[in-house]
Parts: structure tokens; sequence; C-alpha cells
């Protein structure tokens, strides 16, 4: 269903959340097959309102519907019902979490339990800022905030054994794959038969000297550190501008 002919363009739909969806609206959605994005549980103002009228979190609303699946992406869920962490892992479904959107607007931080075994994503939301290298180490600010230490998003199994580079690779991961699992891609990065999609950083700058190369990217990179961007192996930004129709730069 609701396919679009070109490879690149990929079709989801974004009921924005049940404050702003009728019920039976969402439940025409249950059958389309691609993406599906929602606000949940951003706002406590929300959550109590949809308790009051239906006597259940925002999230078992959309669970109702037939959508919390893995297709369902929940954006936010900085205020969830405590079945919600078990619900979401269940189903499969994932969280797109907007930490300089949550503290733009006051909304709250991604609780601890919802970190650990839900695919977990980063976005820009409001676009108070359009960084997602900066929005995936606000997920482990926002974390040691909460739990009062160091090295929190890092794997429990990976956490004491390999440290901030468990930790990168996790938040690198947040901003890169697991995103392009949310937008309907397969989520396995290079290999055979995957796109070759592409972003080269400068690790040249002064902040990244002595510094682990993801580990930099991650905790010290900036928007202009980075310098070249392909598209299904086209070049498609060379040293910081965009560029249309380079078929010689392709990538083999």
């Amino acid at each position: 269903l609701w396919r679009h002919p070109d490879p690149l363009v990929c079709i989801g739909v974004a009921p924005h959340s049940v404050r702003a969806v009728p019920r039976p609206w969402l439940k025409e959605l249950r059958d389309f097959d691609g993406p599906i994005h929602a606000h949940v549980a951003e706002q406590p103002a929300e959550v109590a309102a949809c308790r009051e009228r239906w006597g259940m979190s925002p999230l078992q609303i959309f669970a109702q519907a037939g959508l919390v699946d893995h297709r369902f992406t929940a954006v936010h869920m900085t205020h969830p019902d405590p079945s919600d962490a078990e619900l979401l892992r269940q189903s499969r479904a994932g969280i797109c979490a907007c930490p300089t959107t949550e503290m733009d607007l006051g909304d709250g931080l991604l609780p601890l339990e919802l970190r650990e075994d839900i695919s977990l994503c980063v976005g820009s939301d409001s676009h108070a800022r359009i960084d997602l290298l900066a929005e995936a180490r606000a997920l482990e600010w926002h974390a040691r905030a909460l739990a009062g230490h160091r090295n929190v998003m890092a794997p429990n199994a990976e956490r004491h054994r390999l440290g901030r580079a468990a930790l990168s690779a996790r938040l690198m991961r947040a901003a890169t794959l697991d995103g392009s699992v949310a937008l309907g891609a397969s989520g396995q990065g290079l290999g055979p038969g995957q796109p070759a999609d592409v972003c080269a950083i400068d690790l040249s700058r002064r902040a990244a000297h002595g510094v682990p190369p993801l580990e930099a990217a991650i905790f010290n990179s900036s928007p202009d550190w980075v310098t070249d961007v392909w598209v299904q192996g086209q070049r498609r930004v060379h040293s910081g501008e965009l560029v249309d129709g380079l078929e010689d730069e392709s990538v083999d």
C-alpha cells in the first residue's frame, strides 16, 4: 500500500497526537504498511486529559487503534504510563527523542526505563536546533541528570568493559541506523545490497585531536564538521556545499 515509484522516497503518516486526531480516524490507518509517527505522552496535560476522557494512556489509545507495532515510532514519551515501556518492547515499536526541543519547551526528559531494550532514535521536532549529533549526546546528558552518574546510555553488557566507546557507538546508532529504521529503511548500514548513504566528518579539527574518532564525532562535533554526504552512492554535499548531478562522484 501507498508506495512511491522513486526508491529514495518512503511514504509515512504522522497522526500528530491523541489531542489532535479523533480516535475513529486513527483506526483508519491500521492497514497502512509504512512508518507511522506520532507525538505520545509529550506533556502532563495531554496525558491527564487522555486519562480523564478515555481512561487510558495516549500510547494505549494508539495501540487500541492497531498502530503500535514495528511500524510505529512514539515521539517524545517524556511522561509515559508505567505500562508503556513493556508495551513498546513487546510490540517492537520505537521512540524518537527530541532533546533540544524538549528542553526548549520544558517538556521534560525521556525516563531512564525507556532507554533500555527499545529502539531509540533522535529527531529535531520544533527545529530548536538542527544537529543530530547534538541531539544524540543530549540523550546521555539527560540520562546523567536523571541517574546521577556517567556512561548511562552504554549497553549494560558493555558499560564497564568498553566504557565511552560503547556509549559513543550507542549514541551514534541513535543518530543513524535506528533513525533509518524509524523512517522505513532496513537499518543495516553499509553492506552488500544496502544503499551507500554516507557522510564524512572532518576529524582534523582541533577539538578532535587526541580523541578517538567516534567519541570526537559524538561529543565534540558540530554541523560544520560534516564536509561531504552521499545518498545512494551519489555525492550530494561536497566540501560543505550542496551539489547536483555529479555522476562521476559515485561511491563504488
